[in-house]
């Protein structure tokens, strides 16, 4: 996954990348990018709120432009990541099922 400076900027294909994908940029399907995969984006908690007039706290959910694959390789959100991307080899079709996802 690609949340190292250490794996990006030598080969075409890391050059090609950003910090934030599963995977290096144009080892997917031919002509697919990010934007056409079911993993980029996907909803995020904010930070809880406290509110002084009700007294509650709430926590609301936000759409975060990252990559779902690298958060769940890496364990931890990584940057958001451009729909422009060359697709990489963890990418799926939206809206196409496979197995468990």
């Amino acid at each position: 996954m690609l949340g190292s400076l250490f794996l990006t900027g030598t080969s075409d294909e890391q050059r090609l990348s950003q910090p934030g994908m599963a995977y290096f940029a144009g080892t997917g399907p031919q002509g697919k990018i990010c934007e056409d995969c079911k993993f980029r984006g996907y909803w995020r908690d904010s930070r809880e709120h406290f509110d002084p007039d009700t007294g509650n706290t709430t926590r609301e959910s936000y759409q975060y432009d990252g990559c779902a694959k690298f958060r769940e390789l890496a364990g931890q959100h990584g940057p958001p990541i451009s729909r422009k991307l060359r697709a990489c080899k963890y990418f799926i079709e939206k809206g196409v099922h496979h197995g468990r996802y």
